[in-house]
């Protein structure tokens, strides 16, 4: 990206970098660290920062509000091209698109917590196995690596 599109903002957040990284979405869109002035970063692409970054500062809740309306449309706009989605279907849509989005969560906190992806159960919290003993070790070694 050219050093115009750098200079914009994410939310709050000024956006002082956009590095990129070895991967790409599930539709092959490549993917960004966008590192912002206080050292924090999120990873995006290049559609979502030309969509949702701003020239001037916003508040967070616009930019959550923004990307969830642009979300919603497009959405929809699928759901009516691939459809056939009725008005009954709605619930059972909704419930099995969240338990997707919580299963992908919940495999990168099991394989975070485990390093081991055979170990993951779907439809059971990784949190719900550990020991506060075993974050309290994990805590440790992170301290012992600063």
């Amino acid at each position: 990206m050219s050093e115009e599109f750098k200079k914009r903002f994410w939310g709050s957040q000024k956006v002082v970098a956009l590095e990129p990284v070895d991967h790409k979405t599930p539709a092959k869109s490549p993917v960004f660290k966008m590192v912002f002035e206080d050292g924090g970063f999120e990873y995006v692409t290049e559609e979502a920062y030309l969509e949702f970054s701003t020239k001037k500062k916003s508040d967070d809740t616009d930019l959550r509000k923004r990307r969830f309306r642009f979300l919603n449309q497009k959405l929809l706009v699928m759901l009516m091209e691939y459809g056939g989605v009725k008005y009954g279907d709605i619930e059972s849509f909704t419930m099995g698109l969240k338990n997707q989005i919580f299963e992908s969560f919940n495999r990168a906190d099991n394989f975070l917590w485990t390093n081991n992806d055979d170990l993951f159960v779907p439809g059971m919290p990784a949190i719900d196995e550990r020991s506060l003993l075993e974050a309290d070790f994990i805590l440790n070694n992170m301290n012992n690596k600063e």
